[in-house]
Formats: structure tokens, C-alpha cells, sequence
């Protein structure tokens, strides 16, 4: 059997994609690159000790709120 990890960070009203997105622009020139903005925003994780020492990036990382 096979491990499936996934991250998915999300606001607390639920939203998880860029401002103005919406399924009718999902393949729009302008949207296309959503998903590397969504890495952007969620790039501080990896500066986390909890999530590095939870996953093999290493010892180190951030604390606190």
C-alpha cells in the first residue's frame, strides 16, 4: 500500500485559490499559473519546526505564533 501526503492550506472562510478565480477561468492565460502563486502563499510552512521536523527537511525552523 502506497502513503499519499497533502498539504492543503485554506483561509478560515474556506477559500483556497487566487482572488477572482472561478471555474469558468480555470484556463485562462491570466489563471494559469495559479497554482505556483498558491506555492508562494503557502511557502512560510517551510520555515516551521513543527513541519520540518515532521517531514525530513531538516532540524531548524521558526516558533511561536
Amino acid at each position: 500500500m502506497s502513503k499519499v501526503f497533502v498539504n492543503v492550506g485554506l483561509s478560515l472562510d474556506g477559500y483556497m485559490a487566487p482572488e477572482g478565480m472561478t471555474i469558468e477561468k480555470w484556463n485562462t492565460p491570466e489563471y494559469k499559473s495559479w497554482g505556483a502563486r498558491w506555492g508562494a502563499l503557502m511557502a512560510w510552512i517551510l520555515n516551521q519546526q513543527y513541519f520540518r521536523e515532521k517531514l525530513p527537511f531538516g532540524s531548524g525552523g521558526e516558533t511561536g505564533r
